[in-house]
């Protein structure tokens, strides 16, 4: 083992200085110089999957002859670790910094590694959102369909495990340099809609901006359309309504003119249908055209009814008639109808809580049924039964904050976790139950407001802790004034 020389060594840390990865890459360099040159082209090859092992590292690297003995010096740097019962990985710095190297300095060894590493996932049931990973670099041009392929299936057949792990995924490929184009529109489209929870407004239109302009330069219509819809949804969080509804029927004519005009029965292309009316009868009801929303949702309940009849067992599908039953119930309760308000959100109800039965660790699921409770409350909260309203306030309540701790970063979960608090409050206002409920609504306040400073172009955001405010300032007594005790009925 050689002893590298420190006036060697502080100059390779002071050329690195200020720039992370090249200072991550000059440690490597000093470790390896340590420990022998003969390990760099071992965690190179590490460095391509997420996890490695003596018959991967053998995939990767076949005209090496990888013993016993330099495979133990390489599982004993200090960047390598145990990884989940896998075998090993480099540690996120390092091998990210590896990737970008190779990226930047040596593409065509990145891809082929990377196709080795796709040849050996394959076969591996457990290894597909692995497997995806490096064909997007191997040969995006053919993976970027299957990519977008998969993304459907593990929507539509509840698999959010391996949706979440494509995210995560995707969003790494993002961090390289000189991606190529298909891989590029594939994974900016993707991560903005499976990440979106994690990303800043700003990021999130970033995204979808960079993929439908990546999309349309290389004439991808079902790419394009899903663009479409990613950056009408960022229009609509942030209330630009007139945008988000020019983005939507963008979506609808690509949907119209290309993809149903060549295949009128596809199941996917009607299920985006659907998802073009929920879509519209959003910025319908945002902009208080009521009759125009419940004809859109109407839209919507009828095309996910037809698909859940067509597959009984395609969860997708059904957590799409749940949600359509919702939206129904919302036009329902603002426009008084409380009695059909109740009963589309108890159908709603009822299917979400079979899909939760059926996986109770579905955290989409999940969230699905809380939001349910959080509805059939606010009808029973305008029926004036409050017993009943908080019952289904506390369930949501129950669930929301389950989640938000699961996952602190996602921000749609902690923005239910603060109108789960909210509602409830209010709920324990109007029972007299003046002290909890203000405990109850400040909670929710402070829950607000971190948001809002996290995004405060997001409109929804704004106006729910605009609204919060406002319901605290006229539940606190003016100073110097005594407070009243409430009157009982």
């Amino acid at each position: 083992m050689s002893q590298p020389n420190l006036d060697h060594i502080l100059a390779q840390l002071k050329a690195a200085q200020d720039n992370p990865q090249a200072l991550t890459l000059a440690t490597l360099n000093i470790v390896l110089e340590a420990r022998g040159p003969q390990l760099r082209p071992l965690i190179e090859a590490a460095a391509i999957p997420h996890w490695f092992d003596r018959a991967i590292l053998a995939a990767l690297l076949p005209e090496q002859a990888i013993s016993e003995e330099i495979f133990t010096a390489l599982t004993d740097l200090p960047m390598v670790e145990p990884f989940q019962g896998k075998g090993w990985n480099v540690h996120e710095s390092t091998r990210l910094a590896l990737r970008h190297w190779l990226a930047a300095e040596h593409p065509e060894r990145l891809r082929e590694l990377s196709a080795r590493a796709a040849d050996h996932f394959h076969p591996q049931p457990d290894a597909e959102v692995e497997t995806l990973y490096h064909r997007l670099l191997a040969d995006p041009e053919h993976a970027a369909g299957q990519v977008g392929d998969a993304c459907y299936t593990f929507q539509q057949r509840g698999r959010q495990t391996e949706l979440d792990r494509l995210g995560l995924v995707l969003a790494e490929l993002l961090t390289l340099p000189q991606l190529p184009a298909a891989a590029e529109a594939r994974a900016c489209l993707h991560v903005v809609e499976i990440r979106r929870a994690y990303l800043t407004t700003e990021e999130c239109q970033g995204l979808a901006q960079q993929a439908l302009s990546l999309f349309q330069a290389q004439e991808v219509a079902d790419g394009e359309m899903d663009a479409w819809f990613a950056l009408g949804n960022v229009e609509l969080a942030s209330g630009q309504l007139t945008d988000a509804e020019l983005a939507y029927q963008q979506a609808k004519r690509i949907l119209h003119d290309q993809l149903l005009a060549t295949q009128p029965d596809s199941p996917r292309w009607l299920r985006d249908l659907a998802i073009t009316h929920s879509k519209l009868g959003d910025v319908r009801m945002a902009q208080g055209q009521l009759p125009a929303a419940a004809q859109a949702f109407s839209e919507y309940l009828t095309i996910s009814t037809q698909l859940v009849a067509l597959d009984p067992a395609n969860t997708g599908w059904l957590r799409d008639l749940a949600v359509a039953h919702s939206r129904l119930g919302d036009v329902c309760i603002e426009q008084g109808q409380l009695d059909a308000a109740a009963q589309a959100f108890s159908e709603g109800m009822a299917i979400s809580t079979r899909l939760v039965a059926l996986d109770p660790a579905n955290t989409d699921w999940l969230r699905g049924l809380a939001v349910a409770h959080s509805k059939l409350g606010d009808v029973r909260m305008a029926q004036g039964q409050l017993d009943a309203a908080a019952q289904a306030f506390s369930e949501d309540l129950t669930i929301s904050t389950r989640l938000a701790t699961l996952e602190p970063a996602n921000s749609s979960w902690q923005y239910d976790l603060a109108i789960a608090l909210a509602k409830l409050g209010r709920c324990n206002v109007h029972m007299r139950k003046a002290k909890a409920g203000v405990l109850l609504l400040r909670k929710a306040e402070a829950q607000l407001s971190q948001l809002v400073q996290q995004s405060p172009d997001h409109a929804e955001w704004r106006a729910s802790l605009l609204a919060m405010r406002q319901a605290l300032r006229q539940l606190s007594p003016s100073p110097g004034k005594p407070k009243s005790k409430p009157k009982r009925r």
